[in-house]
């Protein structure tokens, strides 16, 4: 391979390797990131709610002796009876995930494309020039680490998400059911108790005076 289509491939490169980078950092990847981080934190403290042992061991021993626990179990059963919010939130998010996972696909494959274009040119890349041939291995090298850190990422990123949606299709209905089921017993012992207590201040029936003629 001659200089010149080198020199272009190498341009070509660093644009595409440019992009990733520009993905990596845009300001709405740390804000979803950050919302991810906040709602997960959320779903966990709401299904801890009624488990006072896990309740005690999220406050920390610092924190029980602040009192921090009371405001925590406070926060988890408000959580808990926002179930329904939560899994709206939590059904948003997901679609926002796939949504951008759809939209970070091309470029990934832009990027593998890329990899094996300069894996090429370096096998075919002329002997007399040094220079170029180091240019090719430092851009090959700079696609290689990338590349082996999205793996990384997109394995640890698969993984949190069969975590979130376990949470979102299985534990927050659940919840839910469970809280409207609970709603109803509640429900039904007041309407007992507001029963009998009826009862109670119903006026005695009146029997007929037998000792008149």
């Amino acid at each position: 391979m001659s200089p010149a289509p080198v020199q272009a491939l190498l341009e070509q490169a660093g644009l595409v390797h440019a992009r990733h980078v520009q993905r990596l950092t845009a300001a709405e990847s740390a804000d979803f990131n950050q919302r991810l981080r906040a709602l997960l934190d959320e779903l966990h403290l709401a299904l801890i709610a009624a488990d006072d042992v896990a309740l005690k061991r999220r406050s920390g021993f610092w924190g029980r002796l602040l009192g921090k626990d009371i405001a925590l179990a406070q926060e988890a059963q408000a959580l808990r009876a926002q179930a329904p919010l939560l899994q709206y939130r939590a059904d948003e998010l997901a679609r926002e995930w796939d949504a951008r996972t759809h939209q970070d696909a091309p470029l990934h494959a832009q990027m593998q494309q890329m990899q094996q274009a300069l894996q090429a040119a370096l096998a075919e890349a002329p002997t007399g020039e040094p220079a170029l041939h180091r240019r090719l291995q430092r851009m090959l090298d700079l696609f290689d680490v990338s590349l082996a850190q999205m793996a990384i990422s997109h394995g640890n990123e698969h993984t949190l998400r069969q975590h979130f949606d376990d949470i979102r299709t299985t534990l927050l209905p659940l919840l839910a059911q469970s809280d409207a089921l609970e709603q109803a017993r509640q429900s039904r012992h007041l309407l007992d108790a507001a029963r009998r207590h009826l009862v109670r201040l119903a006026p005695p029936k009146t029997r007929p005076d037998r000792s008149l003629p």
